[in-house]
């Protein structure tokens, strides 16, 4: 070999051991566990329980396998009722400034994405709202969105891209992530937050962008029973799709060979409540600065947390107050990653959450979007009064469709053995299983009781509400219930006083 040559190849292989020795000093010299953290967007912890307040494994069988072998922290809560605090709170482990700044890496430098990074981790990332997870910090990123100049204008970012179906992205992700060792997975997925559009086995029935649900703005009070319910059934089959597509990740895990020594966290940014008289995602503060409806606020905050470590056998349910920003720091101590970073979180392998009865809300209170408020309360005194199932018990949500009263005089009865009103009915089938319209022609202030109709029978029972001037209807048949060749109509059955 020729002296240049012998040059060339001694600088190749300094060069080779340079780098070497500097990821073995980034990586520490250690082989991590694969980390999946799943941040899902307005799943309330109460969709998850069932009448004994567990979590319903009927409904939902992947959260149930997930919770095996994880700790479920039932009374875990975020720190606010917005995306643009409660990601950043889970990705940074800290409360966000109480003033709104973009979710972005230059504002949230120091992160889940950044730090695991640092040790060694590949990091692929799926955010739907954020862009913490900077390509320049070494991140594989799948999806960010489009960087906007105000944060209040995300959500049309988040939803306005119709090439982009969010179950498509979560598999996706599932797809492209890796179960090996020093691979860090996360994604922030916009299920099973609003638009409603997916049926509990994941088939798309409606393309709208936002469904005439609200009584007023997007974030309106629930002033009408069968709009809360209705939007209720379709939060409740959007999240049982959100199971079905947590089993596709559990299920390539344990087919790699992968899943028992991996870290799975699974948890929300925030959840929304659709009780009646409630606001669906402002906690409304009365004349005496309490809560006007404690139970609401609970729906608003409580959110689902399952920790599952490697080697771990057994699930327990774990019922001492954490928080969303426990988790960044309980990870990081798990993995034995020391960030020199001051978390307001603490570990929750190692530090007592004993008698820790405070959760920190930030948000925006008496609708006024430009006051931000922290504050601090006591949960065990909501805890005693908060009813998960109020609105379950009162629309049936076991079943695969809603009334919103029992109607045995005529559900399942043939349409020639009833007396119906003589009225002109718009009905609007192309999103079925989800039937909209409106009725014509009447001025009165009472609202009607409608009969949606399937081949003669009455199936389903739902009533009109006053939108725009205009009695409108909406009501959700049995998922799989009607086919291309059956015919669907409603029929108007009686005055509402």
């Amino acid at each position: 070999m020729s002296g240049k040559k012998q040059v060339i190849a001694y600088l190749l292989v300094i060069s080779i051991l340079i780098v070497g020795g500097l990821y073995f000093f980034r990586v520490g010299g250690k082989s991590r566990s694969p980390v999946y953290l799943i941040v899902l967007d307005e799943m309330s912890t109460e969709v998850l329980l069932d009448e004994d307040k567990g979590l319903n494994e009927d409904q939902f069988p992947n959260f149930k396998k997930l919770s095996l072998d994880a700790d479920w922290y039932r009374n875990a809560t975020s720190v606010a009722v917005e995306t643009q605090f409660g990601v950043p709170a889970i990705l940074t482990g800290r409360y966000p400034p109480l003033k709104d700044v973009r979710m972005t890496y230059d504002n949230y430098p120091v992160n889940i994405c950044t730090i695991l990074w640092k040790v060694g981790y590949t990091v692929n990332a799926y955010e739907s709202s954020t862009t913490l997870c900077d390509r320049s910090a070494g991140a594989k990123v799948s999806y960010q969105p489009r960087l906007l100049a105000k944060i209040n204008s995300y959500i049309e970012n988040r939803f306005s891209d119709k090439n982009r179906e969010r179950p498509e992205d979560f598999l996706d992700w599932v797809s492209e992530s890796d179960g090996s060792a020093n691979n860090f997975n996360v994604i922030h997925s916009t299920l099973p937050h609003f638009p409603y559009q997916y049926t509990s086995s994941g088939e798309k029935y409606a393309d709208s962008d936002y469904f005439d649900f609200k009584t007023s703005d997007v974030n309106g009070v629930w002033e009408n029973e069968q709009l809360a319910a209705t939007a209720y059934q379709q939060y409740f089959w959007q999240s049982k799709y959100v199971d079905l597509l947590l089993g596709e990740l559990i299920k390539k895990l344990k087919s790699e060979g992968s899943y028992e020594e991996a870290v799975i966290i699974v948890t929300a940014d925030h959840g929304a409540t659709y009780r009646l008289g409630a606001n669906r995602r402002w906690p409304i503060l009365n004349d005496q600065n309490t809560w006007d409806n404690k139970s609401a606020v609970i729906d608003m905050v409580k959110v689902p947390l399952f920790v599952k470590m490697p080697g771990k056998t057994g699930g327990r349910v774990i019922n001492e107050r954490v928080s969303t920003v426990d988790i960044l720091p309980t990870l990081l101590n798990y993995l034995n990653v020391n960030s020199n970073v001051d978390f307001d979180g603490r570990d929750l392998l190692t530090e007592s959450t004993e008698n820790n009865g405070l959760y920190v809300l930030l948000g925006r209170t008496h609708f006024n979007r430009n006051e931000l408020t922290k504050r601090e309360h006591d949960l065990d005194i909501l805890d005693e009064e908060y009813d998960p199932q109020e609105i379950k018990s009162r629309h049936d949500v076991g079943r695969s469709w809603m009334v919103r009263t029992t109607r045995d005089d005529v559900i399942g009865k043939k349409v020639d053995e009833l007396t119906v009103l003589d009225v002109d009915v718009e009905v609007n089938v192309s999103e079925v299983p989800m039937i909209t319209g409106k009725v014509n022609g009447i001025e009165d202030e009472r609202n009607l009781a409608l009969g949606v109709v399937v081949n003669g029978i009455v199936e389903v029972v739902t009533y009109t509400y006053d939108k725009d001037e205009e009695k409108k209807f909406i009501g959700m048949l049995q998922e799989g219930a009607v086919g291309s060749e059956d015919d669907v109509e409603v029929i108007v059955l009686d005055w509402v006083e």
